[in-house]
């Protein structure tokens, strides 16, 4: 490994990590070599994310190429999916979830800059694997996207939790269920993700509910800077002299107002997530809003507003809330939120879903989080593939994978099949 390689290593390990990207002095020290080096090889910071950003998918594609090689030289049959899946997300001493951190890095920096990446976010050996696994099973084009949408999402998961309590368990019955539902099968109840839950239940309150009464307007303003930081420049920055900068007050009144930075931050991660799901019921319209059945257009209209300008500004509050929950994730003070966070994915989704017209068998918490981590995925390869936000046939791509998940059965097996 020479000398470039070795700072590039260094910067996607930092980053799987959570320790964001480092400094200059940071990874000189890790690499063994001089600051004066690193800018020498790089330029500068910028150019050393950049390098680390490009070597990181060089290296999925290499993964990608040998779980081809693995996975699927025999016949895969649709039967053999659910366990695939599992393999592919638990496998122990794997570089995905560094690698994983670092896709999810690309994808915040393309919706935080306003346009399509002109790089690729996933690998096109990964584009290969799931084409590829969608031959030899038979499955539809609109399969093959919604499992790719799953996967996504789920392997977020993996990067943040994975070693947590209950957390295998929870996404093998996620994987399981949601194998069953995209061939067209009739799930029951279960209470599979309950230990899950339970291991974030503490750090779980104020999700979920609403706003509540009137805040101090001044609180208020530091509130909204505190998320404004937190979506575009990430946890590390929210201090309290950029959070009294930002709000135009004093550093003595943040400190009057919230009692801790970690008080601070689970309140604004709280309203990020509030504000995504009132936008989303928002979206719908009065008449949806006031609990009449929906139809699989106007829950995806929920969840992805059609208009332009509404579905930008949801993919920017979802990729800065991702990026906050990862990082929080590696921070000991917050690593509990971040579980939380992440445990109660899907909760808005459930009171949407439950009124979903026709919907096929029991729906529970399991459910909801499949549509929401089949949701963020699709952000990811929508940015992957530079579709524009306002494209039609996208769209229309995300009701298709409603009804598959979800639409009566008969119509579902129908879709599925290529």
């Amino acid at each position: 490994m020479d000398v470039s390689e070795r700072i590039l290593a260094e910067v996607i390990k930092q980053i799987g990590t959570g320790a964001g990207v480092p400094t200059v002095r940071h990874v000189a020290a890790a690499a063994g070599v001089s600051p004066a080096l690193v800018l020498y090889r790089f330029g500068d910071m910028a150019g050393v994310r950049n390098a680390a950003l490009q070597a990181a998918l060089e290296q999925e594609e290499k993964v990608w190429a040998r779980r081809r090689e693995v996975y699927l030289h025999a016949a895969i049959t649709v039967a053999d999916l659910p366990g695939l899946l599992c393999e592919l997300l638990n496998t122990e001493n794997d570089p995905m979830p560094d690698l994983g951190a670092v896709r999810w890095l690309r994808c915040v920096r393309s919706v935080r800059e306003g346009k399509r990446s002109e790089s690729d976010i996933v690998a096109a050996q990964e584009v290969h694997f799931w084409n590829e696994l969608a031959q030899q099973t038979d499955l539809s084009p609109a399969c093959r996207q919604l499992i790719m949408q799953f996967y996504q999402g789920l392997a977020f998961g993996h990067v943040i939790a994975r070693r947590r309590p209950g957390f295998q368990a929870w996404s093998n019955a996620l994987v399981h269920r949601f194998a069953l539902r995209l061939l067209g099968g009739v799930p029951g109840e279960t209470g599979s993700d309950s230990a899950f839950r339970a291991a974030a239940a503490e750090s779980q309150n104020g999700f979920g509910e609403d706003a509540g009464a009137p805040m101090h307007p001044t609180r208020q303003d530091i509130l909204n800077a505190a998320m404004n930081i937190l979506l575009e420049e990430g946890v590390a920055s929210v201090t309290h002299r950029r959070l009294a900068s930002v709000a135009k007050a004093s550093a003595s009144s943040v400190i009057h107002f919230f009692e801790s930075r970690q008080s601070l931050l689970k309140e604004a991660y709280i309203q990020l997530y509030l504000r995504l799901r009132t936008r989303s019921f928002d979206s719908l319209g009065s008449a949806a809003r006031a609990g009449a059945p929906l139809t699989a257009r106007q829950l995806a209209e929920g969840l992805q507003p059609p208009t332009t300008a509404n579905l930008l500004q949801n993919e920017a509050d979802l990729a800065g809330l991702l990026n906050a929950m990862f990082e929080a994730s590696r921070d000991t003070e917050l690593s509990e939120l971040a579980l939380a966070m992440f445990a109660n994915t899907g909760s808005a989704s459930r009171q949407l879903l439950a009124r979903l017209e026709g919907c096929r068998g029991h729906i529970g918490w399991l459910d909801a989080q499949i549509l929401r981590l089949v949701t963020n995925g699709q952000v990811m390869l929508r940015h992957d593939r530079k579709v524009s936000a306002s494209d039609d046939a996208d769209h229309a791509d995300y009701i298709t994978s409603l009804q598959l998940l979800f639409g009566p059965a008969e119509s579902s097996s129908e879709t599925a099949q290529a």
